[in-house]
């Protein structure tokens, strides 16, 4: 009979790090979201409509998620006019040990300040994965998030 393995999914309550230390601040509930967007498609027509050949330009990637601004509460880096100051490496470890995480090596982030009565103050945080110098991956993906944080 065949042994049955426990599958590990990278869900739940994520942690976020910073150039190597953890945010001190839980993300704002279902706030946390990873998205890969194809690049521009061309399409090489031919008479009739019909399409050829097709190609896309190189993906983005980004992370978006909110924290919630509290008296004392600060972020691990300078942000001037939405911008942090600097490139940043951003990692995001699942809350399940194990879970395949990942890093964004090289990443400009964002920081754009939100209010509402219900959620009041948010800095809502966006990391765009840059193109590394070395010609690698501009997100790394692990098996675990702990492999993913040591790249």
């Amino acid at each position: 009979m065949a042994q049955q393995t426990e599958t590990v999914l990278s869900w739940g309550k994520p942690t976020i790090a910073v150039d190597d230390v953890d945010l001190a601040y839980t993300p704002v509930e279902d706030s946390t979201e990873y998205t890969d967007t194809l690049g521009d498609k061309t399409e090489a027509k031919v008479e009739g409509g019909g399409v050829e050949a097709v190609k896309y330009g190189k993906p983005t990637r980004q992370l978006k998620f909110k924290i919630r601004r509290a008296k004392g509460r600060t972020l691990p880096f300078t942000v001037k006019d939405g911008m942090a100051k600097g490139e940043h490496k951003v990692t995001l470890k699942p809350e399940e040990g194990g879970a395949p995480g990942f890093t964004i090596p090289r990443g400009k982030i964002t920081v754009l300040s939100t209010y509402t009565p219900k959620d009041g103050a948010i800095w809502d945080i966006t990391a765009d994965a840059l193109e590394p110098a070395d010609g690698g991956e501009s997100v790394v993906w692990a098996d675990t998030a702990e492999a993913a944080a040591e790249t």
